[in-house]
C-alpha cells in the first residue's frame, strides 16, 4: 500500500512540476521553429487524482485466540475469560479455537504457520519454551513467533498425604539424600512447570527423585491422595481446597515470598532451598505480524488484564495477573529458553 501511495505522490509531484513548467514558459520559450509541443492536459488530471485508499485498521474481523488445550482446562478457562474481558476493547470478537495435542504443539504449529496478519493469535504456556528441548516440534519458540505480552503466572506447590513421614520440605529432602531415587513425585508431563520445579528442588537439595509423569495436575494430586506417588506438584489453585481441608499437607511453594491467599503454605527459600519458579501464560503471534497489530493486541489485552471476568477466574485459581510487555516477555522467553534448556539436558544425563 506505500508503494502505491508512492507512486500515486510522484504523479502529483510530476504533475505539479509540468504545470510550473508551462505557466512560466512565457519568460524563457525557445524560438518558433524549436517551440515545444503544448502540455497535453493528462498531466493536470493526475495533479488532482484521488489517493490510494489507506489500509482498513486492524481489526475489521473477529481474531481467534487459539488454545493448546481441551475445552474445559484451566487453559481454556483463562482463555475464555481473557477473550471476553478483552474483545471490547480489541473492538471486534475473539473467538477462542481448541486445537488441542502433542502438549499443545498441534496448536502452536498451527499459529506459527498462519497468515501474519494478527487475527490468530496464540494462548500459550510456560511449556512452548521447553518443548523444543524434549521432543521434535515443529516451530521454533524463538524464531516463528513474537511474544506479544505475558497475562499470568502460576506457582508450583508440593503436597503429600496427611499421614505422610514427610513434614517439611527438609524430611523429603534428608530421605531422597539417603535413598536415591526412592522420592516419587507427580507432575503433569515432562518439562512442564511441575516437572521443573521437581527438578530444581532435587539439584538445589542434592538428592535423587523419580518424576512420574501424568497428563494433567488434577491426575497428578489423584494419585498423591490415593498414595500411588509420594508428592505431587501442582498449582496453588489445584491444591489449596484440599490443604484447607486437611486431605493434603503442603511441604514447601516456588515463589520467593509467600503467597496472601496461601499464607499457611512455606516457601522453599525460607526453608534453605532456593527453588523459585513461576510458570506462566502469554499470547504470542506468528512472526512478520506488523508492529502496529502487535501493538493493537498488546493494548486490548492489557486493559482486559484489571476487568471481569478474567481478573476474578484468576484471583480464584490463586494464579497472579503478572503483566510483562512485548519487549519483556521476548526476552523471559528466551532468558528461560536458555535456562530450563540447559537442566532438562542435565537432567537426561
Amino acid at each position: 500500500m506505500g508503494t502505491a501511495w508512492g507512486r500515486s505522490a510522484l504523479g502529483w509531484l510530476t504533475a505539479s512540476v509540468l504545470v510550473v513548467g508551462a505557466a512560466c514558459g512565457g519568460a524563457t520559450q525557445a524560438p518558433a521553429a524549436s517551440k515545444a509541443p503544448a502540455a497535453t492536459p493528462a498531466p493536470v488530471a493526475a495533479a488532482t487524482q484521488a489517493p490510494t485508499p489507506a489500509p482498513p485498521k486492524y481489526p475489521t474481523a473477529p481474531v481467534n485466540f487459539v488454545v493448546g488445550w481441551a475445552a474445559g482446562s484451566a487453559s481454556d478457562i483463562g482463555t475464555r475469560a481473557l477473550a471476553e474481558s478483552s474483545q471490547k476493547y480489541l473492538g471486534q470478537p475473539i473467538v477462542v479455537q481448541n486445537v488441542p495435542g502433542a502438549g499443545s504443539a498441534i496448536g502452536a504449529t498451527q499459529v506459527a504457520k498462519s497468515k501474519p496478519d494478527g487475527y490468530n493469535v496464540l494462548f500459550t504456556a510456560f511449556g512452548i519454551i521447553t518443548l523444543p528441548h524434549l521432543e521434535q516440534v515443529t516451530f521454533k519458540p524463538l524464531e516463528d513467533f513474537i511474544p506479544v505480552i505475558q497475562v499470568g503466572g502460576y506457582a508450583e506447590v508440593l503436597v503429600v498425604r496427611p499421614e505422610s513421614p514427610f513434614k517439611t520440605a527438609k524430611d523429603l529432602v534428608e530421605f531422597g539424600k539417603k535413598n536415591p531415587g526412592k522420592v516419587k513425585w507427580a507432575t503433569s508431563g515432562v518439562g512442564s512447570a511441575p516437572d521443573l520445579a521437581g527438578l530444581l528442588l532435587a539439584k538445589v537439595g542434592g538428592f535423587e527423585a523419580t518424576a512420574i509423569p501424568f497428563t494433567s495436575g488434577a491426575e497428578g494430586v489423584a494419585a498423591a491422595l490415593g498414595g500411588n506417588v509420594d508428592a505431587a506438584f501442582s498449582t496453588t489453585g489445584a491444591t489449596i481446597q484440599l490443604i484447607k481441608e486437611g486431605k493434603l499437607r503442603a511441604l514447601g511453594i516456588t515463589m520467593a515470598e509467600r503467597e496472601p491467599a496461601a499464607a499457611t503454605i512455606p516457601t522453599f527459600k525460607e526453608q534453605g532451598y532456593d527453588v523459585q519458579l513461576l510458570g506462566w501464560w502469554s499470547l504470542a503471534v506468528a512472526k512478520g505480524t506488523p508492529a502496529s497489530v502487535v501493538q493493537t493486541i498488546h493494548d486490548a489485552v492489557k486493559k482486559g488484564l484489571a476487568d471481569d471476568p478474567y481478573k476474578s477466574v484468576m484471583a480464584k485459581a490463586l494464579q497472579p495477573i503478572i503483566y510483562l510487555g512485548t519487549a519483556d516477555t521476548t526476552a523471559k522467553w528466551k532468558a528461560e529458553y536458555e535456562t530450563f534448556g540447559a537442566l532438562l539436558k542435565a537432567a537426561k544425563k
